[in-house]
C-alpha cells in the first residue's frame, strides 16, 4: 500500500492548487451558486490530481532504468521493482479514464454540467498531451523543457476557469504563465546543484550562472504582472476594489524566499521547498487569506 501510494506522488498533488485560482479571482464566491462552483472546482482539482499521477507513472516507467542508478530514485516503486511494469500500467489506464468517466456521468446527469464538463474535458486532454509530448520529445531539450512544464500549470489555470464556465482573463494567464516558468526554472536550478545534474542530460547544458539569469528575468515578470494585476481597471471593475495592491509584498517576499531556496541547493524540487519553508509556508496563508479578505469581506476603494 504503501509502494502505491508513493507512485502516486501525493505531495505533488500541490501544484494543482492552480485550478483553484480561478475559483477565488472570478468573483465565484460571491454568487448565489457559490457551493455548486465550489464543488465543481474541487472536483476539477480531483479530476487534475488524477491525471497528474498517471503522468508520474509514465514517467518512472520511462525512465526506470536511469532511476536505478540514481542515489535517491532507485527507491521509487517501479525502478526498485515493488511495483510491476503491467500493474504500473494498468493504474496509469484508470487514472486517465475514471476522471473522464466520472465527466460522462456529470454530462448525462444535469443539462447545466454539459457546457463545463466539455470544455473541461478539453482542457484536461490538452493537458495530457502536452505531458505526453513533455514525456517522450522535449523533456531533455534545453527551455522546451520548461516551457511544457509552464504551459502545463496554465492548462490548470484553464481547467479551472472552464469547470466554471468563466473567461479568463488575461492578468490570470500572464501571472500563471510567469509564475510558471519562475517555478520551472527553479526546480532546475535546484537539480543543477544536486544529484540530478550528474544523471540528466539537459542539466549539463544548463549552467547554475544561466539559471540565475532565468530565475530574475522570471521573478521580475511575475511580480510586474501581478502589480499590473492588482491595479488593472479591469480587475478592480470585477471586484470593485483596489485594494489587491495590499497583497503585493507578501507576493515580493514569497518569490525572493523560493529564489533563495532555489539556490541552496537543499530541496529535492518545488514542492519539497514550499512545505519544508515555514516562513514562505506562513507567507502563502498570509497572502491567501488577505486576498480573501480583501475580495470578499472589506470590499472598498482608496
Amino acid at each position: 500500500m504503501y509502494s502505491l501510494i508513493q507512485l502516486l506522488r501525493p505531495k505533488h498533488w500541490f501544484k494543482n492548487v492552480f485550478v483553484l485560482f480561478p475559483l477565488l479571482f472570478s468573483g465565484a464566491l460571491w454568487t448565489p451558486n457559490v457551493w455548486t462552483a465550489a464543488l465543481l472546482s474541487i472536483f476539477a482539482t480531483v479530476c487534475f490530481c488524477s491525471w497528474s499521477s498517471a503522468v508520474y507513472i509514465l514517467n518512472d516507467i520511462c525512465d526506470r532504468e536511469s532511476d536505478r542508478q540514481h542515489p535517491r530514485k532507485c527507491n521509487r516503486p517501479i525502478a526498485s521493482g515493488k511495483i510491476s511494469i503491467p500493474v504500473a500500467i494498468t493504474i496509469f489506464i484508470l487514472l486517465i479514464l475514471v476522471p473522464f468517466a466520472a465527466l460522462a456521468g456529470m454530462y448525462f446527469y444535469r443539462e447545466e454540467f454539459q457546457k463545463p464538463v466539455v470544455y473541461f474535458s478539453i482542457v484536461g486532454a490538452a493537458y495530457l498531451c502536452n505531458s505526453f509530448v513533455y514525456d517522450f520529445l522535449f523533456r531533455k531539450q534545453v527551455l522546451l523543457d520548461v516551457f511544457c512544464i509552464a504551459i502545463g500549470f496554465v492548462l490548470r489555470i484553464l481547467g479551472g476557469c472552464a469547470i466554471l464556465l468563466a473567461v479568463p482573463s488575461q492578468w490570470i494567464l500572464i501571472c500563471g504563465w510567469s509564475m510558471s516558468l519562475f517555478m520551472g526554472f527553479g526546480k532546475r536550478r535546484m537539480e543543477c546543484v544536486g544529484a540530478d545534474s550528474e544523471y540528466r542530460s539537459s542539466l549539463q547544458i544548463y549552467s547554475s550562472q544561466f539559471l540565475d539569469v532565468l530565475l530574475g528575468v522570471t521573478a521580475t515578470c511575475s511580480l510586474l504582472s501581478y502589480m499590473l494585476y492588482t491595479v488593472s481597471s479591469d480587475t478592480i471593475a470585477l471586484h470593485n476594489t483596489s485594494c489587491l495592491i495590499y497583497t503585493v509584498p507578501f507576493v515580493f517576499y514569497g518569490i525572493f524566499r523560493f529564489m533563495l531556496d532555489s539556490m541552496s541547493g537543499k530541496h529535492d524540487g518545488p514542492v519539497d521547498a514550499i512545505v519544508s519553508d515555514k516562513p514562505l509556508i506562513i507567507c502563502i496563508i498570509l497572502w491567501l487569506a488577505t486576498a480573501i479578505g480583501i475580495l470578499y469581506f472589506f470590499k472598498m476603494r482608496v
